[in-house]
């Protein structure tokens, strides 16, 4: 089941259905429950789904980008102590807009006005600085992500100074 993407891909879809069917997974559940409840969840999913190699190539990308977005945070707000999370430093840090329009970055300069409702201002806004790390977190830091297998480690570079101005 994992690397399917079957919310956007037929047969992967199917061959979900046809795994949960056969028994392959969930054998414990009802098959009403699991054609009513678990195949429509599964189905659900926008995404790939992961297993544990994805997991790990993920976390090559992942990580760097969270010590940046640390970084952004008082030493004092996550840390091993309290268990802050990202998110949550950074909320403790956050003062709403009262206009609640704001520029969403759609694609690498690609700026567009956005009007958000109080509750999703914050999550958008976390949403684009993550983003933004990720597209450029090898030029905002001199941490390259972890090497891939059978290919040279990434050149770590100077941090520019020209990004760190972007993302204010």
């Amino acid at each position: 089941m994992h690397t399917l993407a079957p919310r956007w891909s037929s047969p992967d879809a199917q061959q979900i259905k046809r795994l949960v069917n056969d028994s392959c997974f969930f054998p414990d559940l009802s098959r009403d429950t699991v054609r009513n409840t678990v195949l429509p969840n599964i189905k659900g999913v926008g995404t790939a789904i992961p297993n544990f190699f994805t997991f790990f190539e993920d976390i090559k990308y992942l990580e760097p980008c969270a010590r940046f977005m640390r970084s952004l945070l008082p030493s004092s707000t996550t840390n091993a102590r309290n268990g802050l999370s990202i998110q949550l430093g950074l909320k403790r840090h956050y003062f709403p807009s009262t206009d609640f329009e704001f520029a969403v970055d759609y694609a690498q300069g690609n700026m567009r006005s956005h009007r958000a409702a109080e509750f999703e201002e914050f999550t958008l806004k976390y949403q684009q600085l993550w983003l933004f790390a990720l597209r450029n977190f090898p030029r905002m830091t001199n941490t390259t992500a972890r090497k891939e297998r059978k290919k040279d480690k990434p050149m770590a570079v100077e941090p520019s100074p020209i990004i760190w101005r972007e993302l204010g």
